[in-house]
């Protein structure tokens, strides 16, 4: 019995939530399959057999080639040893009639030659090249010269590569010339000169057409025969192979397809010690290796779809068209079966987000988080990011978090810390009502002295005004400040007039405590874009936590302005304080995160502070060291050219200083 489990045996998941993120495409856009040839013209024996012939047929033709080549070579060179003998024999049998100057016997031996039919000329020539004696009447007194046909083919080469007989073309037919010089001799002095070396040439003109015919018979011949012993190779070696090779291979890959079928119990029986019982071994050890894996890829898929249904997140996974390919249960329980659906189709969007997170992942950046508002009023965290399947596709996996609750607290929370340093603002400002009202006081108890002088009146009316009015300021940039519904507009505004506004609300409680504030504004500072109310409340969050930091009665805060080279806005809070040790430094932007002593603060000044400045495309960053105070540096985008319109920090306060009911 196999110990190994069937990975048919695995209980999956059915229905709805058997759509996992590491499966391939369900089956939906495919590209329908090209036409395929038949199965016989694609086979392995199909391929050997035309391989194997057409090795065979290159190595023939090469073979005929070479043998037809050799062999015109062996017969023109077998042609030319026997037309020298035959020249050298007529010069042997003409010998004794030029001797004895026999000029009639000459002539009737060239003409017996003339009747043979291997024989198409044989001449006589002088030491001047003109023909003496032919078998060819016509030619009698004609001149060759070195450049005549039959004569250049040999003269035009290179001394060292001439020969004594030749292969040239006359009349539309081939022709082999032999020449066979006479030298002078005994018996010639009687009419030739002692001095001259040669007296003439004797010319010998055969047909090679019987020689051309004889060697293509002989090469049909060996055609034939070469032929037929390459069909016996040819045969003999595809049985073998098939007997051998391909019968075996069939088997391995019949198991091959078997197993990609889902057949993983099927194995090869091959036996013997050579390479294809060697595959079949390794082909067994693989199916076992594959069985084991796909069971344990099954196991975790189960598992890691079983955890994804149990997030209390909703995660989602989107193909390149934006199409969803899987949705965990929160997103089932709530929306139903979305597969294959868009996101507006499947969550009920009336139009598309106006960045759309699927959409910005693929085209823009790998990582993309936004905060949603749901036609419900609730909040909701997406986070998208993009990963590459193993075949090769991206696809977007989108996570989804409702986050109202957390979103409720957080501005309970915020509105509780504005609190907080409202009172501190308010502990400050007491000397600033104090002093209108000590004033109101005496001028009501002036206008009681004298109630009939008018003019006395009058004045303390004007005084009891402008009380008042000191009053409503103060009051008014207190409940401002203690606000929570911020409506987010957006103004060009002037960093040194905020940073001074700030200082303003301040001032009191640093005075109170003996703590120097000073402003250090840059000149021809560019403005910003952003919310004076929300931007002004950072920046007192930064003033409190360095008043918390320095000593009373001998602290120092410097607030500075200035524009860097990058086109931002900066503004710099420093204090002379006890400084913030290196381990706590990474840590201060932590909400409810706070090295005050308990009942001091609540660890969310900086935090909001933090928030407020990345709202507006900012930064805040902190540097500190033990015993050199501390210098926390907000950095903003300066506004563009028409972008917004000039506020001063107490404009946008006194526009938020309207009552704020309770519930």
């Amino acid at each position: 019995m196999n110990p190994r489990r069937n990975p048919a045996d695995v209980p999956l998941p059915t229905g709805p939530q058997d759509r996992s993120p590491f499966r391939g495409d369900a089956g939906r856009g495919r590209v329908p399959p090209m036409r395929r040839l038949p199965p016989w013209m694609t086979s392995l024996s199909t391929k050997l057999t035309v391989g194997l012939s057409l090795v065979v047929v290159a190595v023939f033709v090469l073979f005929a080639w070479l043998f037809v080549r050799y062999h015109d070579e062996t017969s023109l060179d077998e042609a030319q040893v026997v037309a020298r003998t035959q020249v050298d024999l007529i010069g042997m049998a003409i010998e004794h009639e030029m001797a004895a100057n026999d000029r009639e016997r000459l002539r009737a031996v060239f003409q017996d030659f003339a009747r043979e039919r291997t024989i198409t000329r044989v001449s006589l020539l002088d030491a001047d090249g003109v023909v003496r004696y032919s078998s060819v009447p016509s030619d009698i007194g004609r001149r060759f010269a070195p450049s005549s046909p039959g004569c250049a083919e040999c003269h035009d080469l290179p001394t060292a590569r001439r020969t004594r007989s030749t292969l040239w073309s006359a009349e539309g037919r081939q022709l082999l010339r032999t020449v066979q010089p006479i030298a002078n001799g005994a018996g010639c002095d009687a009419c030739h000169s002692p001095t001259q070396r040669t007296l003439g040439l004797l010319l010998l003109d055969q047909p090679v057409v019987d020689l051309w015919e004889r060697s293509g018979a002989e090469v049909r011949w060996f055609a034939v025969v070469a032929g037929i012993l390459a069909l016996v190779v040819l045969g003999g070696t595809l049985f073998i192979m098939r007997a051998v090779v391909l019968r075996r291979v069939a088997v391995l890959a019949q198991a091959a397809k078997a197993l990609g079928s889902g057949d993983l119990d099927r194995r090869v029986a091959i036996g013997g010690s050579d390479m294809i019982a060697d595959l079949a071994r390794h082909f067994n050890e693989m199916a076992d290796g594959i069985r084991e894996q796909l069971t344990e890829m099954r196991r975790l898929r189960a598992f890691f779809e079983t955890v994804l249904d149990r997030l209390a997140i909703g995660v989602t996974v989107f193909d390149a068209d934006g199409r969803i390919e899987y949705a965990n249960r929160t997103i089932r329980d709530r929306f139903g079966d979305v597969t294959g659906r868009t996101c507006r189709e499947a969550f009920g969007a009336a139009r598309p987000c106006a960045s759309c997170p699927p959409a910005a992942t693929a085209a823009d950046s790998p990582v993309v988080e936004r905060r949603h508002a749901t036609p419900d009023d609730r909040v909701v965290d997406r986070a998208c990011v993009r990963i590459e399947g193993a075949d090769g596709k991206i696809r977007t996996v989108e996570t989804a978090a409702d986050v109202t609750k957390g979103e409720l607290l957080g501005r309970r929370l915020a509105r509780a810390e504005r609190l907080a340093v409202a009172g501190e603002i308010a502990a400050g400002v007491v000397h600033a009502i104090n002093n209108p009202l000590d004033g109101m006081r005496r001028a009501l108890d002036l206008a009681a002295a004298r109630p009939g002088d008018a003019r006395r009146l009058e004045e303390m009316h004007a005084l009891l005004r402008e009380g008042i009015d000191r009053l409503v300021h103060v009051t008014g940039t207190l409940l401002a400040f203690a606000r929570v519904d911020l409506d987010g507009q957006r103004t060009r505004v002037d960093l040194d007039e905020l940073a001074a506004a700030a200082a303003r609300l301040v001032r009191f409680r640093a005075e109170d405590r003996g703590v120097a504030l000073e402003l250090r504004p840059a000149t021809g500072l560019p403005a910003v874009n952003a919310d004076a109310r929300g931007l002004q409340e950072a920046v007192v969050n930064l003033l409190f936590n360095a008043l918390d930091a320095v000593k009373e009665g001998a602290g120092r805060i410097v607030v500075r302005t200035g524009a860097a080279a990058d086109g931002f806005v900066e503004l710099a809070v420093e204090d002379d304080g006890a400084g913030i040790p290196p381990e706590d430094l990474p840590r201060v932007f932590e909400p409810f995160f706070t090295t005050k002593p308990v009942g001091k603060g609540t660890g969310l000044g900086l935090s909001v502070a933090r928030r407020i400045v990345e709202a507006h495309g900012g930064e805040i960053t902190a540097r500190s060291a033990p015993g050199h105070g501390s210098t926390f540096t907000v950095r903003l985008p300066a506004a563009a050219a028409g972008d917004g319109a000039p506020a001063s920090p107490e404009a946008a306060a006194t526009r938020r200083t309207k009552p704020e009911g309770r519930g």
